[in-house]
């Protein structure tokens, strides 16, 4: 089960990964797997996070990846 909107944390590029699983890519709906310690990149499809970006996703400090499942994790 996925937590309630209101629980949902969102975080922004460069931030570090604190629980390697899947996140969403609130603009445009891609899931991307992250791994604990690492940080957290543009969207390689919609581009979040740059210039290039959707609108109002154009800045890098726009909180676009939303956790979703812990990675091998079964729903």
């Amino acid at each position: 089960m996925i937590a309630s909107a209101t629980a949902l944390t969102r975080f922004r590029m460069g931030e570090t990964v604190t629980k390697t699983g899947w996140y969403l890519c609130v603009p445009c709906g891609y899931l991307q797997e992250f791994s604990a310690g690492n940080t957290f990149t543009t969207c390689e499809v919609c581009r979040a996070g740059t210039d290039d970006g959707p609108e109002g996703y154009t800045d890098k400090e726009n909180e676009f990846w939303e956790f979703i499942q812990v990675t091998g994790s079964k729903t």
